[in-house]
């Protein structure tokens, strides 16, 4: 099932995804259609959001929801994604809403979702952009991944690669997941690597319900994280950070 942009690193994992997070899945058949059609919605809470070696945002809420069906063989989906700044420095981050287009592939060897992604930003100065992102989840030791995407408007391409291993202990499921990555901005600055290490688990708390937890740190060879906010403006950044959250997954 796919993931929506920044609450399961796919959505977004085009890739925005903050926390590994199992999707909250609604039941619904198309009346009169031999298809039926999945709808999904995933929340998170987070103390702070990074996207791709850099900081987007304080705390933060995250909201994401998908429809997607079959149609001869492969999955196509449409997403939409919500980002709220939340708490006292909420004016220094934007807001987000993201709209998202796309199609799942899979053999036995890969899994490829491929989107476009519409990207905007309510109420703020920044300009929307459409963005090009291919997923491949890899059927391999500890499910290695590469994400590229690159952005049609302002030219910024990037490439993440990320793996790890998960076990089920005591009624949870745990992961832990090592990424790394590199972005090229298309406005001539100077190019942004970056590494990071993220540990969660997962359980359901009841028929319908699934909680998780999550923690994250994240370095970059540029200061693209926030280290100190004053009068609804970034004063200081650094060059790594770290984020703990949690995420609500319900079904039906």
């Amino acid at each position: 099932m796919h993931q929506g942009r920044g609450i399961g690193e796919q959505l977004t994992n085009g890739v925005r995804f903050p926390a590994m997070l199992g999707a909250a899945a609604l039941f619904a058949e198309v009346a009169g259609a031999e298809e039926k059609v999945w709808l999904s919605a995933d929340f998170a809470a987070t103390s702070s959001l990074f996207d791709r070696g850099e900081q987007i945002g304080g705390p933060t809420l995250e909201f994401g929801a998908t429809a997607e069906t079959t149609v001869s063989g492969a999955t196509v989906y449409a997403a939409f994604y919500r980002l709220l700044p939340v708490g006292p420095d909420q004016e220094a981050f934007d807001d987000e809403a993201d709209y998202t287009a796309g199609l799942v592939l899979e053999n036995d060897t890969v899994v490829a979702d491929l989107s476009a992604n519409w990207l905007t930003y309510p109420g703020e100065g920044a300009e929307a952009s459409l963005e090009l992102v291919g997923a491949f989840d890899f059927n391999a030791p500890y499910a290695p991944n590469i994400t590229g995407f690159y952005d049609a408007d302002f030219e910024d391409w990037g490439v993440e690669v990320s793996a790890g291993p998960s076990w089920d202990v005591g009624g949870w499921t745990s992961y832990a997941l090592g990424r790394a990555g590199f972005v090229v901005p298309g406005d001539g600055s100077a190019n942004r690597s970056y590494l990071g290490a993220e540990i969660g688990a997962s359980r359901p708390v009841s028929d319908n319900v699934e909680f998780g937890i999550f923690a994250r740190a994240e370095a970059a060879d540029a200061e693209s994280y926030a280290d100190e906010i004053r009068n609804g403006a970034v004063t200081r950044f650094r060059d790594s950070g770290i984020a703990v959250g949690m995420t609500l997954s319900v079904s039906g």
